[in-house]
């Protein structure tokens, strides 16, 4: 049996991503929130004190005002719900919330709360909505401004009901929408948390003098909800002003791989973080420390390939980042590294010829209407490699493969007792 299997180098193309202006009819968005999210309460020096307070920008679940390591926390009696919509708020430290705190402030603080939208079920004689979220909204913000979100939130029906199961606030993104318990932040209390509470920190930096967070209380996460119930409340909330981001992205990036080919260069650099987010661009020198030849587009990606380079030429590359505020911060351009392009290859990849590893035979269970053969792996210097198989009867039902990545082919359409070739 004739066997004709064609190699080549597989030459991976740039796919240049062109970018895209916003019109000027789409719909404004809230700046993205980031969270970090803490572990149980227990000290009242987790009442941040950062930046300012923000003009009413301090609420608790209380039915008086609280102040808390010297944050006035205005009483929902006094300034309004902790949210936009709520299904009951009450006195929860009788059941033994905040007792794992000390400071007799922190706990009073801890003691009251507002139970926000929740996953909800209608069973034994209790009904309430599914598929709820709620919103906390921020205004007289400054555009530009870094803000410090900070919320607590307690479970305590759980261990009290004796369920087994958790309960999460979960937090949104600020970008709108019903908060995801697989994706977005959560504070999550387990039913052994009884007693106790999570406080989360999130940060953004203004696009607008508004901002909005939607938040969900999910329960029973790990039980059929039953006639007893799980109790997820929010204790309260601050919005603290940092005033203008003046930070670029840390750690300053450098570049981490730097790979040649022909006629381009493949870049990759460490990663940078900022709460804002993080781009990155590269440049290019013909000479060391010499002008700039060629500087990339910012882009979210640390990944960049430099095309239309010189045969065996050296080149010079450095990468910066910068943050996302409306005028952004960047790094210092990173150490040059150097790397020069190949030479042209003209070697075929090996074995060549090409032989098979496994010769065409009907596949199983094909009803001999199908035949299966895989060649010999093939390799290159400095490219992946592509397999082509040609079916050279021309018998009725025989095709070719076309370019392919697998060393295995199939093929099917075939007609029983016919000789094909390959």
């Amino acid at each position: 049996m004739k066997m004709n299997i064609i190699t080549t180098k597989k030459l991976v193309p740039l796919l240049a991503a062109a970018a895209a202006l916003a019109a000027s009819s789409a719909l404004a968005q809230d700046a993205p929130i980031s969270w970090s999210v803490h572990d149980i309460t227990d000290d009242v020096t987790e009442i941040s004190t950062d930046g300012t307070l923000v003009p009413d920008g301090a609420r608790s679940g209380s039915t008086t005002d609280r102040t808390v390591n010297t944050v006035v926390f205005e009483s929902v009696a006094n300034s309004g719900n902790l949210f936009d919509s709520l299904f009951s708020n009450d006195n929860i430290g009788v059941r033994g919330y905040g007792s794992v705190v000390t400071d007799s402030d922190y706990r009073n603080f801890l003691a009251q709360g507002q139970r926000s939208g929740r996953l909800g079920f209608s069973t034994g004689g209790r009904t309430e909505p599914t598929e709820v979220w709620t919103t906390i909204e921020f205004t007289g913000l400054t555009v530009g401004n870094s803000y410090q979100i900070q919320i607590w939130s307690s479970d305590v029906g759980t261990a009290a009901n004796g369920i087994s199961g958790n309960a999460a606030l979960v937090l949104g993104d600020g970008q709108g929408g019903d908060p995801d318990f697989g994706t977005d932040a959560q504070l999550l209390l387990e039913a052994s948390d009884f007693g106790a509470g999570q406080y989360g920190i999130g940060v953004f930096v203004a696009n607008a003098t508004t901002q909005t967070v939607n938040v969900r209380q999910y329960t029973n996460l790990n039980t059929t909800p039953s006639a007893k119930s799980s109790d997820h409340w929010s204790n309260g909330w601050q919005i603290r002003d940092q005033g203008v981001d003046t930070s670029a992205p840390s750690p300053a990036p450098t570049v981490d791989t730097a790979t040649p080919l022909e006629t381009r260069v493949e870049l990759t650099s460490t990663i940078a973080t900022d709460q804002t987010g993080v781009e990155y661009r590269y440049n290019r020198r013909s000479v060391s420390a010499g002008a700039i030849d060629f500087t990339s587009p910012w882009q979210d990606s640390p990944s960049f390939t430099d095309t239309g380079l010189s045969l065996s030429t050296e080149y010079f590359y450095t990468v910066e980042a910068r943050d996302k505020v409306p005028t952004p911060n960047a790094t210092a351009e990173s150490a040059e590294v150097s790397v020069t392009t190949l030479a042209e290859d003209t070697a075929a990849p090996a074995p060549d010829p090409m032989t098979f590893a496994v010769a065409p035979a009907p596949l199983a269970g094909s009803g001999y209407n199908a035949l299966t053969m895989t060649a010999d792996t093939a390799t290159d210097d400095n490219y992946e490699v592509e397999y082509y198989f040609t079916e050279t009867s021309a018998n009725p039902g025989g095709d070719d493969s076309g370019w392919q990545t697998s060393p295995v082919y199939i093929d099917t359409g075939l007609q029983a007792n016919t000789t094909y070739t390959y």
